[in-house]
């Protein structure tokens, strides 16, 4: 291969076998290695490979979810909670939570809470619309909650001192791998009254 000719004309393994069914095809500015279906591209000028993250690929991979839900009108002081539980299975949900919220307040998040009842059960959708695969963590708000559990996290939305006029925003940028076969509780207490709160669980299985 001449540096002036950046074209790669195949693959090869250890014994310096051609490998047929991964030639790669030249275009302008990078290459592409090929079984024929998927690519795999490398940018020439800075020989760095192109590629999604994780998370974005398991969404491909029919795997990546969403669900979501808000409450308006809370009360100062009041609480609203969400209550969501992983499977008993080896899969594995790696999850991330933002809230957003109209008005100052507290957002907990909870592992192994003491519930009485469930709540109402909410449906999270497959980020691929194509893809019918259902999702195998339970999601449902307005739970019967007796004791909120192990206490994982927890994020101050806005201040009362001086009072703010808006919320904000919570978003954890790192995920959470949920224990198999354990609950989990999401908390969100307001400031002050008529407060609006929004809660977004990303997450995929594996």
């Amino acid at each position: 291969m001449a540096a002036a000719n950046p074209l790669i004309t195949g693959t090869y393994d250890a014994l310096g076998n051609r490998m047929p069914a991964m030639d790669a095809m030249g275009r302008a500015g990078y290459f592409q290695l090929t079984d024929g279906v998927r690519l795999a591209e490398i940018d020439i000028i800075e020989g760095a490979q192109v590629r999604i993250d994780l998370a974005h690929h398991m969404i491909h991979e029919g795997k990546g979810y969403t669900c979501d839900d808000y409450a308006t009108g809370l009360g100062a002081g009041a609480s609203k909670y969400w209550h969501f539980k992983a499977p008993n299975t080896a899969t594995r949900i790696h999850i991330n939570a933002t809230t957003f919220a109209s008005d100052a307040g507290v957002v907990y998040f909870y592992e192994a809470p003491t519930t009485t009842a469930d709540g109402t059960a909410l449906t999270p959708r497959n980020n691929d619309r194509n893809n019918g695969t259902a999702s195998t963590l339970s999601v449902w708000k307005d739970p019967t909650v007796t004791a909120d559990g192990t206490q994982l996290g927890v994020a101050a939305l806005g201040t009362n001192n001086p009072k703010t006029r808006f919320g904000g925003e919570a978003k954890q940028n790192f995920e959470w791998i949920l224990k198999q076969n354990t609950a989990y509780l999401f908390k969100f207490t307001a400031a002050n009254a008529g407060t609006a709160v929004n809660v977004e669980l990303e997450y995929y299985e594996a």
